[in-house]
């Protein structure tokens, strides 16, 4: 656990990557091509805590458990969600908007308020049953011998996990929507895009759509639980549909 501020100089890492455009965006590819080899051989390399500097800028990867616990959960109070998250015209946000995962400050904690019954042990542990059981399934499919795309697998398996769980009606037709939009968003996410939105890129072009049709997915889901009375089922939707705080709003 970090019990004082550490020293930048202390901590080792790779060379520095100076801070000029063609060298960022080498960084950047490198990176993208397969984070988690990137971030594997580098603690390999370096340690469980490193250090990458782009220009006069510091870049730390860690996976020491007692420091992540320290930076979200003991002192999470002094650190906040980089622009990644939070911009809604280049972050995660212009995905999701400013939900649990990318709103800040008093939003993310009367958000977290309002989600914290289903975060319940007893729901918690309802969940892992239902991850456990699809995840057997998907196993059992596979064949010695046989290559499989395991990122593909995973999505799917983690969109019949929150079918299973956020939903108690039969959304094939939605999860199929929400699967091509995820895939899109993960491609946009892994793009070096350095270009304004205006500029009619490829990826530029598919994002109103993609974004109109994933929208009203989610919509129609909301509309047709408050139509059937979100009071009637017993799963995670109806359960984030009934949370109220204490000044009687709901999450929007």
């Amino acid at each position: 656990m970090i019990q004082q501020p550490i020293a930048a100089k202390q901590v080792d890492g790779p060379p520095p990557i100076s801070g000029s455009l063609i060298s960022q965006l080498r960084f950047a590819r490198k990176y993208m091509q397969d984070p988690l080899k990137f971030m594997a051989d580098m603690f390999e390399q370096y340690g469980d805590f490193v250090i990458q500097w782009i220009g006069s800028v510091p870049i730390i990867f860690t996976r020491d458990p007692d420091i992540i616990h320290d930076v979200l959960v003991t002192h999470a109070a002094s650190f906040y969600k980089s622009p990644d998250y939070r911009d809604e015209n280049r972050g995660l946000a212009r995905f999701l908007g400013q939900g649990l995962l990318t709103s800040e400050g008093e939003p993310w904690r009367r958000q977290r308020k309002l989600i914290q019954p289903a975060m319940h042990p007893r729901r918690i542990e309802a969940y892992a049953d239902t991850m456990v059981t699809l995840t057997r399934q998907t196993i059992a499919d596979w064949q010695d011998g046989a290559v499989i795309d395991i990122n593909r697998q995973m999505m799917q398996l983690t969109l019949k996990i929150i079918a299973r769980t956020m939903f108690s009606t039969d959304v094939t037709r939605e999860v199929n929507t929400i699967s091509h939009a995820l895939d899109f968003f993960q491609e946009a996410n892994n793009t070096i895009d350095i270009f304004p939105e205006w500029v009619p890129t490829p990826l530029h072009m598919r994002w109103p759509k993609v974004m109109s049709e994933f929208n009203t997915v989610i919509h129609e889901i909301i509309q047709q639980r408050r139509a059937d009375g979100a009071e009637n089922f017993n799963d995670l939707l109806s359960m984030l549909l009934l949370a109220v705080d204490e000044d009687g709003e709901g999450m929007s």
